[in-house]
């Protein structure tokens, strides 16, 4: 197996240790994480009268009921969820 050459890019708070060794030393304290991560960007939206909400450059369809009211758009990494009423 080859080595694996780690850049040597000093830490921004110890300026005498590179990013990877100060990594290394924190590494034990860190608190590990079971869970899924459930992190989304969100914002307001409104919906168009063809039942459409723009998001991103496109264009997703909605339920005729939602047509002139606000909603709510969550971008998750994998997947869109608009949200309203």
């Amino acid at each position: 197996m080859a080595a694996v050459s780690r850049p040597r890019r000093p830490d921004p708070e110890f300026t005498d240790k590179a990013i990877w060794t100060v990594f290394q030393e924190e590494r034990p304290h860190l608190v590990p994480y079971a869970g899924r991560f459930d992190g989304f960007h969100s914002l307001p939206a409104a919906v168009a009268k063809t039942c459409l909400v723009r998001f991103d450059n496109n264009k997703y369809s909605v339920a005729a009921t939602a047509v002139g009211r606000p909603v709510e758009i969550r971008a998750y990494a994998e997947r869109i969820e608009i949200r309203h009423g």
